[in-house]
């Protein structure tokens, strides 16, 4: 945060918060530090609103004292709210929990990486799908509102409005605000539409842009997948065509697809000049004939044997003991094959008689029909064992996890849907320590609105290192709510996972109701 000095520095606020260093602001309020004394100082910093500013101050002031004292992990701390006057005009303050630095003043030093943006991104996300699933609307989430407090990112919460309500403040943030804001009440597809933004100014330092003629979006090169498509749905100039927040996350862990580039014209045209290569067609080579039957040598007379010079004479002599002795060697090894090649025939025959003859056995007794026997489950083919795993890779939750669970209904109207899972993050080096397969279950009470509540482990603790990870992903998971009597209501969930050297495998059971 800035240190720029400010005239209302070293001024008093409502008779107890001291006005510290500047810390930045616009004209839709001015933010210092303070402090709040007690037993013991802390520090804090408190934004300013000119009451002009705000449609309905006692109604603002209403909504922040409901969070007054609320802790979150993911919201910024309000400890005190209030109105006071300053250069002769009516301010409305909140006293927040004081944050090192924000978005705003990282972005004019330098654009985030796709790493450091995905890091910023993902508390956003959960905030977000937590005020929406209890209808509240953030209305105005721009880079000065996503706070760093240590390594944690926060949202502030002093512009947090229920769903269907006017926003308490009356100008838009320029770039950040959507198209609709101010002319229509409070909905999360504002929400949607500031969060699109704000992953392209995060990584371009550059706010939305659109085409003159077409109206499309102009998505920076900085901005690569998969925020490309998250930022090119979020900022649909149609409201309902917006995704939701679920849909968002989904987007974000969505395994990216290498898009392929458009080949220049210039180079087409090259190519089209260049006559086609014409490869050499590979014929099958004729295996050679078999050695054609011995010829009888006649012998030539004495006469004519005299008028052939000697070397042909002695070419010919070789060859004539060359033929017959190759017919000889096939003529062996056809007698010494022939006999064998019977013999595993009739061995094969065999062989498949009793085969054959096995099944009509094995169904007449019940036992052998209920299944496969223990030899063949213990010695199973390979390449059967491989189609099994790959058919269904997912083993079934233990019937005495589910036994302790609720009994999950049959009333069609009260099953849920998994909308979003993730699967847990297990490193390289965790997956080498795997012999055979690591299973366990994790138990989840979801609310109305689809999101986890709380995540636990069903059974024994077998790996603190698996069932942290597997914890941290279940609760990241988001579900569509059964309906009973056209109602959301709550449910469980029981999520099995299975860790193997290579993959994990999940399977989501609903339980209740």
């Amino acid at each position: 945060m800035s240190d720029q000095k400010h005239a209302w520095t070293g001024q008093t606020v409502a008779g107890r918060y001291l006005l510290g260093k500047y810390l930045g602001g616009t004209d839709h309020g001015k933010v210092f530090s303070t402090e709040i004394v007690h037993a013991r100082a802390v520090h804090v910093a408190i934004k300013l609103i000119p009451e002009s500013k705000m449609q309905g101050a006692n109604r603002q002031l209403s909504r922040w004292r409901e969070f007054v004292g609320i802790s979150g992990s993911t919201l910024l701390k309000i400890h005190d709210c209030g109105s006071c006057e300053l250069d002769g005009q009516t301010h409305l303050f909140v006293v927040q929990e004081f944050a090192d630095e924000d978005l705003g003043d990282i972005l004019p030093e330098r654009a985030l990486s796709a790493e450091e943006t995905r890091g910023m991104i993902e508390p956003v996300i959960e905030t977000l799908a937590l005020l929406h699933g209890q209808n509240l609307v953030h209305t105005r989430l721009h880079p000065g509102n996503i706070l760093a407090i240590g390594d944690q990112i926060k949202l502030a919460n002093d512009s947090i409005t229920p769903k269907g309500e006017s926003s308490g403040l009356t100008s838009p943030v320029e770039g950040f605000s959507a198209p609709e804001w101010g002319t229509v009440p409070a909905d999360p597809a504002t929400d949607i539409w500031s969060l699109g933004a704000t992953i392209i100014t995060a990584l371009s330092q550059k706010i939305p842009a659109f085409g003159e003629h077409h109206g499309g979006l102009l998505l920076p090169e900085e901005v690569k997948e998969p925020f490309a498509r998250i930022a090119r749905e979020c900022l649909n100039k149609e409201p309902a065509q917006r995704p939701s927040i679920a849909k968002v996350r989904s987007l974000l862990n969505a395994p990216i697809t290498p898009v392929a580039k458009e080949v220049p014209k210039e180079i087409v045209k090259e190519a089209a000049k260049v006559p086609p290569r014409i490869e050499p067609v590979a014929a099958p080579v004729a295996k050679p004939a078999p050695a054609p039957p011995p010829v009888p040598v006649m012998r030539a007379p004495v006469a004519s044997v005299s008028r052939v010079r000697p070397t042909q004479a002695k070419a010919k002599e070789k060859k004539s003991y060359v033929l017959p002795i190759a017919v000889i060697a096939i003529v062996a090894v056809l007698f010494l094959a022939i006999p064998r090649l019977f013999r595993q025939q009739s061995d094969a025959a065999t062989s498949v008689s009793k085969t054959g003859s096995e099944p009509t056995s094995r169904a007449s007794t019940p036992k052998a029909a209920s299944g496969p026997s223990k030899q063949a489950t213990e010695k199973g083919s390979p390449s059967k064992t491989a189609l099994t795993e790959a058919s269904q890779p997912v083993t079934p939750a233990p019937a005495s996890v589910v036994k302790t669970l609720n009994k999950p209904s049959h009333d069609s109207s009260a099953k849920g849907d998994v909308l979003d899972q993730v699967l847990p993050d297990i490193s390289d080096k965790a997956r080498a320590t795997i012999q055979g397969r690591v299973r366990l279950d994790v138990k989840l009470e979801v609310n109305p609105t689809g999101t986890v509540d709380s995540a636990e482990i069903s059974g024994p603790v077998n790996s603190k290192y698996f069932s942290d990870q597997a914890i941290k992903a279940a609760k990241r998971w988001q579900f569509s709510a059964p309906e009973l009597d056209g109602h959301s209501v709550a449910s469980r969930w029981l999520i099995h996972f299975e860790f193997t050297p290579t993959a994990t495998n999940v399977r989501p059971a609903q339980v209740s109701p």
